[in-house]
């Protein structure tokens, strides 16, 4: 673990060093370090344009798929799960380098959870209103309340309607626009209704951010969300099932192009990554071979264009025999072909890991086994009919490890990372 540390803190401050950034304390208290990280190096280096509307926040905004739901490509998702105030601000300037149209903000709900006062928080926020406008009068700025979980105590309950109530206030000054989406949500007892939700309560699904939307449009535009024909019974549960709804709400387009995978895949602002291709995340966090067979009917009810599939890592990972790891993926390009078989396959190789690192143990130590299954993949492709696609070969270090170039936790990717995913799938997107 301190090996860990030691290589997670060097790694931060190189980082602020090379964005040009002043130096400055890096943000603490985020919910998940690595993952803050993940996300961050690659909203530096894609930046934002002054036609970019852009959501700002924690998992409220990390978890939608803000230009799909809106149908604008220029709606950019700078959400971070777990993210805090210090944080968000600590950020902000990277976003204000490109001087945005517009900036929606949700902020506040973990600050509070950790014992920030209400009042504090929303001074705290206010004063990255006024620096947004410092340093880009024409950037409008827009506050969404935040919501109150199923399940919320009283005590904090009334925390964050006095957050809600401070920020609804100030904003008759005209600085920012408060946008309520609590009636739109919640019930008598103000909490986020059972039917916006799964399990603890603490985030929504797809019908919750369905009804986000519908309450947004007035601010952005109408929804491009599609509420006929959802399917609930899926053999899926946590955030697979969760984020499963939410995809289970977006339009699909016969020019689009699926990348489907786990979090590695789930974690990449793929729409940005190659803006001409029509790419769709279809990655789920913690996602298996099987979670990908039970989604995959109702993402090619119109055949894409293509399918890049990265999958395998998860199942090795919960213990999984490889050779059911590589029959699994087989089954998927199967079906895949007999559910729309004019849809070009792209299988991608499960990609190295760094068994240096002290997180996901179980993941990291599966080196072997990833061969294994890569080297089937490779052999298989001519004769399933798909494309194969080596990253694992272009990422390793010379020991055959993920290099640490690529990641700060011996399994995702960090932009430097995704930056050469884009740069090797440029020459197979088609056009």
């Amino acid at each position: 673990m301190i090996r860990f540390l030691v290589t997670f803190i060097l790694w931060s401050m190189s980082m602020v060093f090379a964005v040009g950034q002043e130096v400055k304390h890096y943000p603490s208290r985020v919910g998940y370090p690595t993952y803050w990280g993940q996300r961050y190096t690659q909203f530096v280096a894609l930046g934002v344009e002054s036609t970019d509307i852009v959501m700002m926040g924690d998992d409220f905004m990390d978890r939608g798929i803000w230009n799909e739901f809106f149908g604008n490509e220029y709606i950019k998702n700078r959400g971070i799960a777990g993210d805090v105030i210090s944080a968000m601000d600590y950020r902000l300037d990277d976003v204000l380098k490109g001087r945005p149209s517009h900036i929606y903000i949700y902020i506040g709900k973990r600050d509070i959870k950790i014992g920030v006062s209400p009042e504090s928080a929303a001074h705290s926020v206010q004063d990255i209103i006024s620096r947004i406008h410092d340093k880009s009068r024409r950037t409008r700025v827009s506050v969404i309340s935040i919501l109150p979980e199923k399940n919320t105590s009283d005590e904090l309950l009334s925390k964050y309607m006095a957050y809600n109530e401070s920020m609804k206030n100030a904003s008759l000054a005209g600085d920012y626009t408060y946008i309520d989406i609590l009636p739109a949500l919640t019930g008598d007892d103000k909490r986020l209704k059972e039917e916006f939700t799964y399990n603890s309560g603490t985030t929504l699904n797809g019908r919750g951010y369905y009804a986000v939307c519908k309450a947004l449009e007035p601010y952005i535009c109408k929804s491009n969300m599609v509420a006929e024909g959802i399917k609930e019974d899926y053999k899926l549960a946590g955030f697979i099932k969760e984020r499963n709804s939410i995809i289970e709400y977006l339009p699909t387009r016969s020019d689009d192009i699926l990348m489907i995978g786990n979090s590695i895949t789930n974690i990449g602002e793929w729409a940005e990554f190659i803006p001409y291709a029509h790419l769709r995340n279809r990655g789920i966090s913690s996602d298996m071979t099987s979670g990908v067979l039970e989604r995959l009917p109702h993402m090619l009810e119109v055949s894409p264009r293509a399918v890049f599939l990265m999958i395998g890592i998860n199942d090795l990972g919960a213990g999984k025999d490889k050779d059911y790891v590589a029959n699994n993926i087989l089954k998927i390009v199967a079906e895949i072909k007999r559910l729309s078989p004019r849809t070009a396959i792209y299988v991608e190789s499960i990609l190295p890991v760094n068994p240096t690192f002290t997180v996901f143990k179980t993941h990291i130590d599966q080196s072997t086994s990833i061969k294994y299954v890569n080297a089937i993949l490779e052999k298989e492709a001519s004769r399933a009919g798909y494309t194969y696609i080596n990253l694992h070969r272009s990422m390793c270090d010379r020991d055959g490890y993920l290099s640490s170039k690529y990641t700060n936790d011996g399994l995702h990717l960090c932009w430097e990372g995704y930056r050469l995913w884009r740069e090797i799938l440029t020459s197979y997107i088609p056009r």
